[in-house]
């Protein structure tokens, strides 16, 4: 058995007696199954605050790594004995070692409230990772002229080693003399700037997979461009609460916090992934919308089975979704969108409904709102439709030109900005995503495309 559920013992109207249930989808009346006769039916289920604790396990002589779920108070010791949710099955296990799980936080609201300061003052924010390396950093601090770098507590040696000459703030105490603390300078009066389409609201870094990153610049049209056609395919409630858990250094974790401001909805923040906390803080919050990348959610459902019904969204992009992780997605009426987008789009450019995908599998959807999509050959000349080519984008969302950069002329053409990336459109203006271009093979003098071969 490879999906783990949650358990808890109620009372079976399908046994008549009170028996040990698969939870299948959290809740205020969550979705339950008998282990015992299958009967699947609604109910309340009393959840206590529990602790997800990896324990390698002895089965059948070898040893084996599962996840349970503990109550907050409940101990674990080497030799205890007690049934889990192993890849292969159902068993009874003797615990010979355990490793409790990172304690979950709560994002830090240091990106956010740098990204709306800024669009406040009048100012580009420039958000960086954490993981880049100091000749990383280093080198995206001189090629995006950055006035200041702000770090925190655990990221203050980073931009000390990436920014000799550029003065260093920290939003926590600092520790070395050479920073210094926000908290501890005088706020002065500010007064809200005037925002115009074409100024410069921030600079995201390409993440450099398919070479050297690039600083993309965004403009405030771009983004508000990008919000507006979004609303248009997803749709926007006044209650919509949106979970972030994609780092905020890319446009799928940046986006939805320029939005929520757009839209006037709510936020949900997380630092880091994981699976069952993501999964549980969507029950937990009420959330209606989650950006993720495709393995994200599979191992989401791994844990914990399904997602709670007050999900409306999940925009589902990054990397090709697998054909049996929609169907699944189906089969448990979890609101996937699989969507094609990029840094230099602000965003989506494609997405596609969940209705939009039956009959249509692999397709990432229509054009958004006021966005072109354009297939062209190696020439540069479109190709009929069903035919492979290069995907070039156009439309307001889309970046005026690389930072800096002597390849913005190259990578820009009469249909707009041409992506490196490989696909087709149907009759119907449907987009497929097939691969890149760096990723194609020549046979017997025809382009063979990978993301087309069975």
């Amino acid at each position: 058995m490879s999906d783990t559920h949650e358990r808890a013992t109620v009372d079976c109207p399908g046994c008549g007696a009170e028996t040990v249930h698969e939870v299948l989808r959290p809740g205020g009346q969550a979705t339950v199954r008998c282990t015992d006769c299958g009967h699947t039916h609604k109910t309340t289920v009393e959840r206590t605050e529990t602790v997800e604790r990896e324990v390698v396990v002895s089965q059948e002589g070898e040893s084996v790594t599962a996840t349970r779920a503990f109550e907050a108070d409940e101990t674990v010791a080497v030799g205890d004995e007690f049934v889990v949710d192993t890849p292969a099955a159902i068993v009874q296990v003797r615990v010979t070692s355990v490793e409790t799980a990172p304690e979950e936080r709560t994002e830090s609201p240091l990106a956010r409230g740098l990204a709306t300061a800024r669009s406040r003052g009048g100012g580009a924010v420039v958000p960086l990772g954490e993981g880049l390396t100091p000749r990383e950093l280093s080198e995206r601090v001189e090629r995006a002229d950055l006035d200041v770098v702000v770090c925190a507590e655990s990221t203050e040696s980073q931009a000390l080693s990436a920014s000799d000459q550029v003065p260093v703030l920290s939003v926590d105490e600092p520790s070395d003399d050479a920073v210094t603390a926000i908290h501890g300078t005088e706020p002065a009066p500010v007064d809200p700037a005037d925002w115009a389409f074409d100024d410069r609201l921030c600079v995201l870094f390409t993440s450099g997979t398919t070479g050297a990153a690039k600083p993309v610049p965004l403009t405030a049209g771009n983004v508000y461009a990008s919000g507006v056609a979004s609303a248009f395919r997803l749709g926007v409630d006044p209650d919509d609460r949106w979970l972030v858990s994609l780092a905020l250094h890319h446009m799928g974790g940046l986006a939805p916090v320029y939005r929520s401001a757009l839209y006037g909805t709510t936020l949900v923040l997380r630092e880091g992934f994981d699976p069952g906390g993501a999964a549980d803080d969507i029950d937990r919050y009420d959330v209606t919308g989650v950006s993720l990348v495709p393995t994200m959610l599979k191992r989401m459902l791994d844990r914990r089975g399904t997602l709670a019904e007050s999900l409306r969204v999940v925009l589902l992009g990054g990397a090709p979704a697998p054909d049996e992780l929609i169907e699944r997605c189906r089969d448990y009426s979890i609101p996937v969108y699989p969507t094609y987008g990029m840094t230099e789009a602000a965003s989506q450019v494609a997405t596609a409904t969940p209705q939009g995908t039956r009959g249509r599998i692999g397709t990432v959807g229509r054009p958004l709102f006021g966005t072109d999509v354009t297939v062209v050959d190696e020439d540069g000349t479109p190709v009929a439709p069903g035919e492979t080519g290069e995907i070039v984008v156009d439309g307001p969302t889309i970046t005026p030109g690389y930072l800096g950069s002597e390849t913005t002329g190259s990578a820009f053409g009469p249909y707009g900005l041409h992506t490196g990336d490989v696909g087709r459109i149907d009759e119907d203006g449907y987009l497929y995503v097939l691969n890149r271009l760096d990723d194609r093979i020549l046979s017997g003098g025809q382009n063979v495309e990978p993301g087309e071969v069975a």
